[in-house]
């Protein structure tokens, strides 16, 4: 997760124009259609949310299983 974020930090300070464009079309889109950009952002939350629960539950069950099949 935090790669993820350097990697959106990186390129929006490497590609200064375009992030201020970003910006722009995300506050003139939140004043003209607020619930479409919440309704959106809600939606990228929920879709976040179950994706890192079914990693971590991957993750658990893989170390799970390692534990379970080491040899002594």
């Amino acid at each position: 997760m935090e790669a993820l974020i350097n990697q959106i930090i990186d390129m929006a300070q490497n590609n200064v124009p375009v992030a201020i464009g970003v910006g722009v079309v995300l506050l003139y889109l939140l004043y003209r259609k607020p619930k479409l950009v919440l309704g959106v952002m809600a939606l990228g939350a929920i879709s976040l949310t179950v994706y890192f629960l079914i990693a971590d539950a991957g993750t658990a069950s893989s170390k799970q299983k390692q534990k379970m099949f080491r040899t002594y």
